[in-house]
Order: C-alpha cells, then sequence, then structure tokens
C-alpha cells in the first residue's frame, strides 16, 4: 500500500520496485520533521530493522548491529540530549549518512567533536539572538511614543505656556507700538518711510533715500 517505483535491478535487464521516498515523504514527513519523542521511538524501530538485517552475530566485534547501538546510545546518554536536539539532529543524519556511504565505523571522539561544535554554535546563536533582542529593545525604548496630556500644547515643555492670558481675539492688532527700521521713527513704519532726507532720532547724521 506505500508508493513505489519501477527502477531496473541491474541496470539492463531485471526490474524492480522499490519505496517512492519522494512520495513518502508527504505521508510520513520529511527526515528531520519528528520531535524529539518521536525521534527516540524511531531509533528504537530503526535498530530493530538493522539487527534484523545483519548477517553477523550481535556479539561478534563491529557488526552492523554493533554500529547502530554505539551509534544511537551515544546521542541518548548525553544530559542535554533533548535540549540541543534541533542542532545536533542534523549532524545525526550526517553521521548516518557517512557509515552508510563509506562505511565508516564508530569513533567516539570523532562524535564527541561534533556534538560539542553543534551545542557551542546554537548557544552562540541564543546568546547573540538575546543580545539583538536587547539592543532593539532599547532603542525602541528611546523612541517610544507617549500620549501627550490633555491639558499639555503640542510641542515640548508645557511650563513655556502656562501663561493664564487667553489668545488674542481674530482680528485684533498687536498693543506694541511699530517703528520705522530705518529711521527709528515710531510715527510709521518702513512701508511708509518718506522719500526725503531723514534725520535719526538719535544722532545728526542724514541719510538720502
Amino acid at each position: 500500500m506505500l508508493p513505489v517505483c519501477k527502477v531496473k535491478a541491474d541496470g539492463v535487464h531485471k526490474k524492480g520496485a522499490i519505496l517512492d521516498i519522494e512520495k513518502l515523504s508527504k505521508i510520513l514527513r520529511e527526515e528531520l520533521s519528528p520531535s524529539f519523542g518521536q525521534y527516540t521511538e524511531a531509533v528504537a524501530q530503526m535498530f530493530n530493522f538493522q539487527a534484523q538485517r545483519d548477517k553477523d552475530l550481535p556479539s561478534d566485534w563491529e557488526t552492523w548491529t554493533q554500529f547502530w547501538e554505539l551509534h544511537f546510545l551515544f546521542f541518548k546518554n548525553q544530559h542535554d540530549a533533548e535540549e540541543y536536539y534541533e542542532e545536533w539532529k542534523h549532524i545525526e543524519l550526517d553521521l548516518r549518512q557517512e557509515h552508510w556511504s563509506y562505511g565508516y565505523t564508530y569513533d567516539p571522539e570523532y562524535y564527541v567533536q561534533h556534538y560539542m561544535t553543534t551545542k557551542n554554535n546554537m548557544i552562540q546563536r541564543l546568546q547573540l539572538d538575546e543580545e539583538m533582542n536587547w539592543g532593539e529593545a532599547k532603542f525602541c525604548s528611546l523612541f517610544e511614543w507617549k500620549p501627550r496630556s490633555r491639558d499639555a500644547p503640542y510641542g515640548g515643555n508645557s511650563s513655556r505656556f502656562s501663561s493664564n492670558k487667553p489668545f488674542p481675539e481674530a482680528g485684533s492688532r498687536p498693543s506694541a507700538p511699530s517703528s520705522c527700521v530705518l529711521c527709528a521713527n515710531r510715527s510709521h513704519t518702513l512701508f511708509s518711510h518718506p522719500c526725503e532726507k531723514t534725520k535719526f532720532l538719535d544722532a545728526g547724521s542724514s541719510i538720502t533715500v
């Protein structure tokens, strides 16, 4: 009932059917999609499968079954395996594929090196994310919008506008007297300055306009 695809068994004559992994992955999800609990359950099933296809006795040194036992026990025995599962699951898959492709034997030092590297990478990435989030929050707090008080005017400190005097009515003129900026005479403004010789009030000199 599983999806299969036809292939040439020996490359020329015989034909056979194998599982269609691409279609099967859509049903069972991809290789690294299971959670840590689902992974531990799948490990037990995979180990039983590998043990059944081993041509050697389980007691023989470096048998097919023994590799899988040591391989899975390494990750299972790590005290922080569940905490860093999202990081080391990629390494576990790489080590499995290396064994299938090149027949590598179990090397505990090699496994420890890879596990510690991935663990440290995850710790550094989490620290970096935490620092970036803290910096972003600090930056946003500097420009945080604060609601304006109902009694405070727009544009800053309300103490600058604390005068109790009402605003001037529309159409009213300021009470301060005007003066000409050219001759300092208060009887007219610059626009009505006479086009003739004019003396400044505080000096005897005269100018011609």
